[in-house]
């Protein structure tokens, strides 16, 4: 996978028409995958004001692309159609992604190695988003401690959001006492 790259042939149609669908559902179009080979083609979509969305709002927007599905000369003959959440473990595909995700948890695959470690997987605190790179706060080890590093987006293979599960359910749990 290419971070922060341009749309191209079907992908770009793909991505056009679901956009333009979806925002006008009031909804957001986060993402989407086109697969050729399988006739596949994921959309993931989210709320304007959250990052979450209902069945039901998954339900419009298939029911939205349907008729063009149907309609369109450029639509493959053979296509099936997902809708669905980009879920808590999103992918960070575009610096967009990366600047709604600053503060959260991300964990990274780079192409090159950083440091004289030979490591080539980070985790860590999102701290800034630029147009060039992107600063991470990590443990490179127990005894150094906690550092921010620049990595900028062309060293990026593969970036999702890395949510640690127990502290997400201690936190909804804390929200529910107060409520």
């Amino acid at each position: 996978m290419e971070v922060v790259r341009e749309r191209t042939g079907m992908e770009k149609n793909f991505f056009e028409l679901c956009r333009s669908v979806v925002s006008g559902l009031e909804l957001e179009l986060y993402d989407l995958e086109y697969l050729p080979g399988s006739g596949e083609l994921r959309v993931y979509i989210k709320g304007l004001q959250s990052n979450s969305v209902k069945i039901e709002d998954c339900v419009r927007v298939d029911q939205a692309l349907t008729p063009f599905i149907d309609e369109l000369e450029w639509m493959p003959s053979k296509l099936t159609l997902e809708v669905s959440s980009p879920g808590l473990y999103r992918k960070l595909r575009e610096r967009e992604h990366f600047a709604q995700a600053i503060g959260e948890t991300v964990l990274l695959e780079l192409s090159k190695a950083i440091t004289d470690k030979n490591i080539k997987k980070v985790r860590g605190k999102l701290l800034s988003c630029t147009n060039e790179a992107i600063e991470v706060e990590w443990q490179i080890d127990r005894k150094n401690g906690n550092m921010g590093i620049e990595i900028p987006f062309a060293n990026i293979k593969k970036a999702s959001l890395d949510p640690d599960f127990n502290q997400l359910m201690s936190e909804k749990i804390s929200e529910e006492v107060k409520a």
